[in-house]
């Protein structure tokens, strides 16, 4: 986290609250919601009573960014990419979860958003699993044609 909060942000404004969630309680409870809401969209991982959507880490960071600044989000994007960066760096694996995002702000789960302290005017913009490598798979395959040089 020393190295996330060294992002740079628009204007310096550090438009985010980062929530770094450890507690095995929380976790589950916010795996189970993930759950709930996948089941209503037919996701057949959501009923095997083991899957993890974090895929069990121990740590889960989430990241809010302020609601009305029309930068948060790409600041917001840059700090997720330091904390994947840094933990890369450390011999840590990670996991953006995008698909937990729904779940989270969605209004009839507001007890986890207050759980997490995320004032009113935040809204979570980034989540990411954190925690020890079980694999090491290889990188897919990168498109070189989707960059285009204008001279």
């Amino acid at each position: 986290m020393r190295c996330a909060i060294f992002a740079p942000s628009a204007t310096n404004a550090q438009p985010w609250k980062v929530r770094v969630v450890r507690n095995q309680e929380v976790l589950s409870e916010i795996n189970e919601r993930w759950k709930k809401t996948a089941l209503a969209t037919s996701a057949a991982n959501a009923r095997n009573p083991e899957y993890s959507v974090f895929h069990h880490a121990p740590v889960l960071i989430v990241i809010a960014g302020e609601s009305k600044n029309i930068k948060a989000r790409v600041d917001v994007g840059i700090m997720l990419q330091t904390i994947l960066l840094s933990a890369h760096g450390l011999g840590l694996g990670t996991c953006p979860i995008g698909m937990l995002i729904p779940p989270i702000i969605n209004p009839e789960n507001q007890d986890i958003v207050t759980l997490l302290n995320i004032p009113e005017d935040y809204e979570v913009m980034g989540v990411i699993a954190l925690g020890y490598l079980d694999e090491s798979p290889e990188a897919p395959i990168r498109y070189s044609d989707k960059v285009k040089y204008i001279r």
